[in-house]
């Protein structure tokens, strides 16, 4: 976040898309489900998506635009993304 927060200030003008899964209980499950997380990994993973999330809600309009990771994604959900950040 400090990354994104130090650009902002820049004058770059970068574009930032917000790519979180929406359902913290089924995200939480996925990583579960890979074996190269500890349990202390996982729990950090969900408060860093927490925070991204509380942040956007927060500051509606900082992130240019959000991706949904919680479901699978498909080629139309980047282009979609792209052509919403192009019209901007």
């Amino acid at each position: 976040m400090q990354g994104v927060l130090s650009l902002k200030k820049s004058h770059f003008e970068p574009r930032y898309i917000l790519t979180a899964p929406l359902n913290p209980q089924i995200h939480e499950q996925r990583l579960k489900s890979k074996t190269e997380y500890t349990s202390e990994q996982i729990a950090a993973i969900l408060r860093e998506v927490h925070l991204y999330k509380t942040f956007h809600q927060e500051r509606p309009g900082f992130f240019d635009s959000s991706l949904n990771t919680g479901l699978p994604l498909s080629d139309d959900d980047f282009v979609a993304v792209y052509d919403h950040l192009e019209s901007q």
